[in-house]
């Protein structure tokens, strides 16, 4: 499977943009993990919203184990449509 180097989705404030990563930074979540911290603006608007990634590790730790599997399966369904 194949990435962008940056992933974009369109802007959920006037669906015109596409949402771009202005700033990333490595963060800790709360319990104490790592994880990237991006901070993303429309091309158009202006808009802005920050995002956290947390590695699958992390988030199967946080998640009780049916839960985790059912998000997991989500998220590669949705990965799998954008390609």
């Amino acid at each position: 499977m194949r990435f962008s180097p940056e992933p974009t989705w369109p802007c959920p404030a006037c669906s015109k943009g596409a949402m771009r990563i202005k700033d990333s930074r490595l963060s800790h979540t709360p319990a104490g993990d790592l994880a990237k911290r991006r901070r993303r603006c429309c091309s158009k608007c202006g808009f802005s919203v920050t995002t956290y990634e947390i590695p699958a590790e992390t988030y199967r730790k946080a998640m009780a184990p049916a839960q985790a599997a059912e998000q997991i399966t989500k998220i590669r369904k949705i990965l799998e449509a954008a390609e």
